[in-house]
């Protein structure tokens, strides 16, 4: 397996990743810089980690992961997904009745609600369950530099994830909660997809 099959396989696995940036940039406004950058890191390292795992595991639990992967990753992105869509609702919520009271200019419901290590945590480990069954796959070329396809998959993630976040910090910015929604609503859908 040559560096372009792993730059293709690298590009697969942090479309979830991608998406998951996309949506968290989206709804967590304003996005901190510590933020920004906490998400393709910690995506890259788990894309990275996860297939290592796999190849030296080898075959041994996949016939259970396979099992668990797809409900797994479900349980977990469709939580997160369902909790983004209730702040999101409740948040425009308090806003609407803050203006109402006259209070425009007043404290913005959405200050001080902020991505936490846990959240990016959870989800990197959800969208990096199917980096084990790649690390799997990649025992059958015995040929295989495992320390460079390993590097190839996480950079790509963490570049891929950069782009994600940047665009998500412009399209929250412009539609607001809106983008909130959608993004919890892009959270539901790659578990939903993960689960069939």
């Amino acid at each position: 397996m040559g560096i372009f099959e792993i730059l293709l396989i690298g590009i697969g696995l942090s479309m979830d990743a991608f998406s998951v940036s996309l949506s968290n940039a989206m709804s967590f406004q304003p996005l901190r810089q510590r933020e920004k950058l906490s998400m393709p890191l910690a995506f890259g390292v788990f894309q990275t980690f996860m297939p290592l795992v796999g190849f030296f595991v080898g075959s041994f639990f996949v016939g259970f992961l396979e099992t668990i992967a797809g409900p797994l990753t479900f349980v977990i992105l469709g939580v997160l997904g369902l909790v983004m869509i209730k702040g999101a609702l409740d948040d425009a919520r308090e806003e609407r009745a803050a203006a109402s009271e006259g209070a425009r200019g007043g404290v913005d419901a959405r200050a001080g609600r902020h991505l936490t290590r846990k959240l990016i945590f959870a989800q990197a480990i959800a969208t990096s369950i199917d980096a084990l069954g790649v690390g799997f796959s990649l025992v059958s070329y015995p040929s295989i530099d495992i320390g460079m396809a390993v590097a190839v998959i996480g950079l790509t993630t963490a570049v891929i994830c950069l782009f994600g976040v940047e665009l998500g910090v412009r399209l929250g910015e412009r539609f607001g909660t809106t983008a909130r929604v959608v993004g919890g609503v892009i959270l539901i859908a790659i578990g939903i997809r993960a689960l069939l």
